[in-house]
């Protein structure tokens, strides 16, 4: 079995790409546009800038901080009528019972990570919470995965990630550990064959306690 399982946050615990989706596709009405499904895709798993690119669509006259106000209000009141992913809560207690080390490995700030981690009562069941703040570059470079490898004492062979995006997937192979791929409704249409195995609510804990698949 691996020494430590090191999970994404958002699309992984929690489906947020789901509800930042319909947040961001209503700030794009807003403005009279219509958020490109391919583009969304692309930044998902990333720290890419959403409002740049809606400001340059949207042109003279894009209030970046009504913007942001609004689109970050919707985007929390959706998010906090959510529960844990199905799977996740099952998954957590089958490992912890296990002895192996539990990490959060995530590209967003630590403000809204740590915040519903304590909202879900989830915080205790982590050994280490790795989030933006934590290096200098966020994903798909490997930094966050290797900065969580180092606070855990644990070398990247004897390690498993869980990512629901092709980019979380990338960064966990840079840093040279095996990958999980646990799509959720968005990321279920990129293209996740780079992972070690693509799993469903139903085995996820199973690929996690193999020692090889």
């Amino acid at each position: 079995m691996p020494a430590a399982v090191l999970f994404d946050f958002d699309g992984t615990i929690l489906d947020t790409e789901s509800t930042s989706l319909t947040a961001w596709r209503e700030e794009y009405f807003r403005h009279g546009l219509d958020l490109v499904d391919d583009a969304w895709l692309a930044t998902i798993g990333t720290d890419a800038d959403r409002y740049a690119a809606l400001a340059e669509l949207a042109g003279p006259g894009f209030d970046r901080e009504r913007s942001w106000i609004r689109e970050r209000a919707r985007e929390t009141e959706l998010v906090l009528a959510l529960g844990l992913r199905e799977g996740i809560a099952e998954c957590l207690a089958e490992v912890a019972r296990t002895g192996i080390r539990l990490a959060i490995v995530s590209s967003s700030p630590a403000d809204w990570v740590l915040g519903h981690l304590d909202r879900l009562a989830l915080r205790t069941q982590f050994d280490v919470v790795v989030t933006r703040e934590s290096a200098a570059r966020a994903k798909p470079h490997p930094d966050l995965y290797v900065a969580a490898l180092g606070r855990l004492g644990v070398p990247a062979d004897q390690a498993v990630a869980v990512e629901d995006s092709r980019h979380g997937v990338a960064a966990a192979l840079a840093a040279g550990i095996r990958c999980v791929a646990f799509p959720n409704r968005v990321t279920r249409r990129q293209d996740l064959s780079h992972a070690h195995a693509v799993a469903s609510a139903a085995d996820l804990s199973s690929y996690l306690l193999r020692a090889a698949w």
